[in-house]
């Protein structure tokens, strides 16, 4: 396959409204790009699941453990102890059905703040 560049500049790159659109969506995935940089290398295993449930407590009810610590990057395991850790600091509750609650969700945002 061959591309004829100046034919690709003149229609695409020297066109304003093309040209924003790129310079947006790439932005955008810079910005996406940062915060799985930041989750992945900067945040513990606590600040990640802190994190989680901040943001997404209706969908950890959803889904199982096995699940959310996939999407956290994170073992089962240590996804378990972790919510173990929480409920004995009174930062969570959990009942009989696994429906999980924030009761501090201030001592959730100072864990990845």
């Amino acid at each position: 396959m061959k591309i004829d560049y100046k034919k690709l500049e003149e229609n695409f790159f020297k066109n304003p409204k093309i040209a924003t659109n790129i310079i947006k969506s790439l932005a955008s995935k810079l910005k996406i790009m940062s915060e799985v940089v930041t989750k992945e290398i900067v945040f513990t295993s606590e600040a990640k699941i802190a994190k989680f449930l901040v943001e997404n407590a209706e969908l950890f009810n959803k889904l199982k453990n096995t699940q959310v610590a996939s999407i956290l990057n994170i073992t089962p395991e240590t996804l378990s102890r972790t919510l173990t850790k929480f409920k004995k600091q009174d930062i969570i509750s959990i009942d009989d059905k696994q429906y999980l609650e924030v009761l501090d969700e201030e001592g959730l945002i100072e864990l990845f703040n």
